[in-house]
């Protein structure tokens, strides 16, 4: 898809494999809002799905849940109507950075998850230079040299970015993750007790969701 990005306003070069929320709202999967058009990607998705879905239930969940048992095990079970709030992938996705394409993402939190997961498709200093970074203010960065099944996993106050250089060509595999059953946002909850506490990037999140 070359859907404008939310962080750049730049094609993003990417497909759902699984939209969660928007497939229990019934209204299809990001720009696939055209029922002919969602059909027609059904076979592609069903086959990411068998490939990827395995690895999500056996190894990237189990994982999320141990890694953020604070996040991940709660439950908001209090009456009638209520639902869980523990962990689930809400949506995957799969991102391509090739020459003539996009070969950058600037640094950003991801807001909009609790936690994300990013598995590199791609071999660092082979098949791409540069690559993911994590940014401690938007002039240092430390580049994290990913290969090919590597996975990075973080929380959405952490400040980063894609920058893929000498032509290099990147794909990755991106899992994001909410603390609903039915992928409802509660983003004001994640960055409150940091907020409090007086964290910058807490409060400067924290401010979005308020």
């Amino acid at each position: 898809d070359q859907d404008p990005d939310t962080v750049d306003a730049m094609p993003t070069y990417e497909i759902f494999v699984e939209d969660v929320k928007s497939e229990i709202n019934g209204v299809g999967i990001k720009v696939d809002r055209n029922p002919a058009s969602l059909a027609a990607r059904k076979p592609l998705r069903d086959a990411l799905k068998a490939i990827l879905q395995p690895i999500i239930e056996e190894r990237i969940t189990p994982f999320v849940l141990s890694r953020y048992p604070e996040h991940c095990k709660g439950s908001s079970k209090q009456g009638k109507g209520s639902r869980s709030r523990v962990c689930r992938p809400c949506h995957s996705l799969i991102r391509r950075y090739l020459p003539g394409e996009r070969n950058s993402h600037a640094p950003h939190h991801d807001g909009h998850a609790l936690v994300t997961v990013v598995v590199s498709l791609a071999n660092h200093g082979t098949e791409y230079r540069g690559g993911y970074y994590i940014a401690t203010g938007h002039g240092d960065r430390k580049i994290v040299a990913l290969m090919r099944g590597d996975a990075i996993v973080h929380q959405s106050d952490l400040l980063h970015g894609i920058k893929v250089e000498d032509g290099g060509k990147r794909w990755s595999w991106i899992t994001w993750y909410r603390d609903s059953e039915v992928c409802d946002e509660h983003g004001h909850e994640w960055f409150r007790k940091c907020a409090k506490a007086g964290s910058p990037v807490c409060q400067q999140l924290y401010a979005t969701k308020v």
